[in-house]
């Protein structure tokens, strides 16, 4: 989960940063200095722009720690202040004018939405003993006590009873953060069998045993890519990498270029130039309306009368034919080569010059 979530590499570090001091400010009664429960809150305030999932999660256990830890209200009002600033900020200039239309929709068990039991097979299947182990801990040493893994159960309910984007699987990210802060009452349970031999061969046997378990199912799954013969996925060709190059030689990075929505097309990803409409699967994800843009883009490729007319009204300043158009779209190419100068053309893309 961490390898292809870039911005939950920041998000997951920062979040942790913040719950370290909750727990030593809060739930420790620490005597915190003003600047710290400002420089804290801000970089809570921080998380909307950084990684939203991991603002979801670190405001979860915000609130946990408030409603259990609360012991200073010139902390808090100080922490509230310091992160409501950027937040405000983050929702004005991005959320307020946003044409988001993903409405939170209530679930039940995530992916399955079957029966109780179906649910507890998916999750066993999926986690096997690791769910049995934190409960457990949860159980040892007065755990259901602690804000932190409370925060990290109300998360695991959370995300399998609440979506919050079109795409089911994003709520994966509240589940990392939800096993990251019940993963210690899997140590305490471990450390509780193991305990449990006075041989101390029996202790490292049984705790091994228990990391075997724990780790089997994706260490099978991490074996069966690596020793899979087809597993070479080609991002970029070579033809791709040099039609980059040489279309950032008469381009300006601030030129908008109409493309396909391949997710990785080389105009975007590799010559690093704007698009009219990237990959419809991310717009969608993120509960965009792009039925507009998409309508739009089609007139145009498909050289209706109005095509000219919306070229000029976006801006356009190149529109690439290539495969991946080709596929997508139904290209009217008379249209194109009567309207358009030729900017480059190589093998099978042609790119055409807005003047």
């Amino acid at each position: 989960e961490f390898l292809p979530q870039r911005a939950m590499l920041l998000g997951i570090p920062i979040g942790l940063f913040i719950i370290i001091y909750l727990e030593k400010y809060l739930r420790q009664r620490h005597i915190s200095a003003i600047w710290k429960d400002v420089f804290f809150g801000a970089l809570y305030g921080t998380l909307p722009f950084v990684h939203l999932h991991s603002f979801v999660a670190v405001s979860l256990v915000i609130g946990t720690y408030g409603v259990l830890c609360i012991r200073s209200w010139r902390t808090t009002l100080n922490f509230v202040f310091a992160s409501s600033l950027p937040i405000i900020a983050w929702w004005y200039f991005f959320y307020r004018t946003s044409t988001n239309n993903s409405p939170i929709e209530f679930i039940k068990g995530w992916y399955i939405q079957d029966s109780w039991l179906e649910i507890a097979k998916f999750w066993f299947m999926n986690l096997g003993i690791f769910l049995p182990l934190a409960l457990f801990g949860t159980i040892l040493n007065g755990n259901f006590r602690n804000p932190s893994i409370i925060s990290g159960w109300l998360l695991f309910l959370f995300g399998n009873f609440v979506k919050l984007q079109p795409w089911i699987w994003d709520n994966m990210k509240l589940f990392t953060w939800s096993f990251i802060l019940i993963v210690p009452t899997v140590v305490d349970s471990m450390e509780y069998i193991a305990n449990l031999f006075d041989k101390r061969i029996s202790r490292i046997g049984s705790t091994f045993v228990l990391m075997l378990l724990l780790t089997i199912s994706g260490f099978a799954e991490v074996s069966r890519i690596f020793w899979e013969k087809n597993t070479n996925l080609q991002m970029f060709s070579s033809e791709d990498l040099a039609l980059a190059e040489e279309f950032r030689s008469f381009s300006k990075p601030t030129d908008l270029v109409l493309t396909s929505d391949k997710h990785n097309h080389w105009v975007s990803a590799v010559a690093g130039r704007r698009l009219v409409m990237g990959f419809k699967g991310w717009l969608w994800s993120y509960g965009l309306d792009y039925s507009n843009t998409e309508r739009d883009v089609k007139a145009i490729f498909e050289g209706r009368d109005a095509g000219h007319e919306l070229v000029k009204r976006y801006g356009i300043k190149f529109i690439v034919v290539g495969p991946s158009e080709h596929q997508n779209f139904k290209i009217n190419n008379d249209y194109f080569k009567n309207n358009y100068p030729v900017a480059l053309s190589k093998v099978d893309t042609t790119i055409y010059r807005i003047e």
